[in-house]
């Protein structure tokens, strides 16, 4: 089974390059009319949300794992700067870069 421990910055590189690849073959130029920012944001909301889920699960199943929770907080308080800082820079964007045709159904978003 693969870990993420043993995976190389070169190999994480070429990871973000192939799912760059994939999704713009599936996706092609959709993001030309996304509102990016709010996808970002969408992507860091679900990143929270998983490492609670993880955090849950470490805590029912792996007692022995407790030295490691603090890194838990960090990375919960770094994708909460992240969103933060998304809002800061969209201060500065154009309407004309927050269009959203293509943006979809989002959840809570749209509502």
């Amino acid at each position: 089974m693969k870990r993420l421990k043993d995976i190389s910055l070169s190999q994480l590189e070429e990871w973000k390059k192939t799912r760059a690849r994939i999704g713009r073959q599936k996706y092609q130029d959709k993001h030309l009319k996304r509102y990016n920012l709010v996808d970002v944001m969408e992507e860091i909301l679900d990143a929270e949300n998983i490492i609670e889920l993880f955090e849950e699960k470490a805590i029912t199943e792996a007692t022995e794992w407790v030295p490691y929770y603090p890194y838990l907080d960090e990375i919960k308080g770094m994708l909460r700067e992240i969103a933060m800082d998304l809002c800061i820079l969209d201060i500065g964007v154009s309407e004309q870069l927050c269009t959203d045709e293509e943006g979809g159904d989002r959840i809570w978003w749209n509502d």
